[in-house]
């Protein structure tokens, strides 16, 4: 009988670790709700959801299409946060789920947080019910990445529901179309592929990247009538910084490559929200740095604070460079047995790489943060060493 209270006990602590773990999310992920102790069905439903501050993102771009007036509607809810934020934006929301558990859940939560112009349909969505909804100010769809084996899926079609096969239907409903897609799509070619799939007088006006805690968190699609180019912003929710561009600033920006590397100079780092805009000559044209090589995403040069680009950028010191070689790494790994690792343009990974140094991941005993970037440069292979600014 011992034993058996034993496993009883051990579940009962088991289970309670796992929902302190759950409120300990949903105060970081969506802290309003947090507050109102909203419910959760799953740890999965709290997973997929987008974070307060990407679903707040969104009903900015929203409001500023509605004017705070008309319908919108969330063909695939969830758990309900994009429809809580969007309905902050608009007269009334339509929000439909067909997972009966979820929009439960969702019905309950949207009460406590005081949503009265929502209405729950526990449906999902389809070209049918698509075609019997009244028109819309906005229509908002976020369609699961998943298989039906609950492998990860990238194509639009792949995923559910098949957003190709409904944009003709939205397209009538709606003069507005936001899509949420994975944030590992090709920009190109889901750009692409909408168009194509769009309604006659209907195009792609606008691509969001969603960046917080230093990655990618979202990539937004919004359509709207009338054809022309469309544009691009980096959007990144803990800074607030925003960074608009066209898609042919790219290809119009000229590679300017870096002919020394020396101590004292500034070495910046691209974050992914810069990199997922494919953004790699643009930096040299842009604000006149230099790239360490074609193929090596790192920079030299300066960056003022108040430089559009300086928010999507880490920027260090370099404190010493050394040629590639087993006695270079050697010496690097027992000067700096602290220090953050990555190869950039080798044929190694960073793993591998920190496996050959032996450093240790934290900050140095002196208190600095170190960093020892492998790179092949235009100069050559070299080690660089340097600390966060």
């Amino acid at each position: 009988m011992a034993r058996r209270e034993t496993k009883v006990g051990g579940l009962a602590s088991v289970m309670r670790t796992m929902d302190e773990q759950r409120s300990a999310k949903l105060r970081a992920k969506l802290p309003h709700w947090a507050e109102v102790q909203a419910a959760v069905p799953s740890q999965l439903s709290l997973e997929q959801c987008s974070s307060e501050a990407a679903a707040l993102y969104k009903a900015s771009l929203a409001e500023q299409l509605t004017k705070g007036e008309g319908s919108i509607a969330d063909l695939t809810g969830g758990l309900g946060v994009d429809s809580w934020a969007l309905s902050r934006c608009c007269g009334s929301l339509l929000y439909f789920e067909k997972n009966p558990e979820l929009c439960k859940a969702a019905r309950a939560n949207f009460e406590a947080l005081g949503c009265s112009n929502i209405s729950c349909f526990n449906q999902e969505s389809t070209l049918q019910s698509i075609e019997e909804l009244p028109e819309q100010s906005l229509i908002f769809i976020d369609p699961a990445r998943r298989s039906a084996s609950g492998s990860k899926v990238f194509l639009l079609e792949d995923c559910t529901p098949d957003v190709l096969t409904l944009l003709p239907a939205m397209c009538r409903k709606a003069p507005w179309i936001l899509i949420k897609l994975s944030p590992m799509a090709d920009i190109t070619m889901a750009v692409n592929r909408l168009q194509q799939a769009a309604a006659e007088g209907f195009g792609v006006q606008q691509v969001h990247i969603v960046g917080a805690a230093g990655e990618v968190k979202e990539l937004l699609v919004l359509l709207g009538l009338g054809g022309g180019a469309w544009s691009l912003r980096l959007a990144d929710t803990d800074s607030g910084a925003r960074l608009d561009l066209a898609p042919e600033d790219e290809a119009r920006s000229v590679l300017t490559l870096a002919n020394c590397l020396n101590a004292g100079t500034v070495l910046l780092e691209p974050r992914p929200l810069l990199l997922k805009a494919g953004c790699f000559k643009l930096p040299c044209t842009l604000a006149g740095l230099r790239k360490l090589s074609q193929d090596c995403h790192l920079y030299t040069g300066q960056l003022p604070d108040g430089h559009p680009l300086a928010p999507f950028f880490k920027q260090y010191e370099i404190i010493e460079t050394l040629p590639t070689g087993n006695a270079s790494i050697k010496e690097l790994g027992h000067k700096y047995p602290v220090a953050e690792v990555s190869a950039k343009a080798l044929h190694i990974s960073s793993e591998q790489f920190r496996a050959r140094l032996g450093c240790k991941s934290g900050i140095a005993p002196d208190g600095r943060h170190y960093h020892i970037f492998g790179c092949g440069t235009a100069i050559g292979g070299r080690l660089i060493v340097c600390f966060r600014k």
